[in-house]
């Protein structure tokens, strides 16, 4: 499951500006600010492409409706580490 930042989150976009800032010393692309998300689970019993595209929107459907009455929360978002794939905090 992902979360995406709001185009609003301002303390974020000026995280991710700082970040950019220093890769820019470093062979690496970064991913356009759409791309840009929070792994909060993952299915890791097999490989997304298994996974048909009914399977996927249930478990979508399902989602939403579990998380439907969860209120909006602030979360820290730590130091940035970097990796061969990826930029994580």
């Amino acid at each position: 499951m992902y979360l995406t930042p709001h185009d609003q989150d301002h303390e974020l976009a000026a995280l991710v500006a700082r970040g950019r800032a220093v890769l820019r010393e470093f062979p690496i692309t970064c991913v356009e600010d759409h791309w840009l998300h929070i792994t909060v689970d993952q299915i890791t019993d097999r490989a997304g492409a298994e996974i048909p595209r009914s399977e996927r929107d249930a478990l979508v459907a399902e989602l939403g409706k579990r998380l439907a009455d969860v209120a909006p929360f602030d979360i820290m978002i730590g130091s940035l580490k970097s990796y061969a794939t990826e930029v994580a905090a």
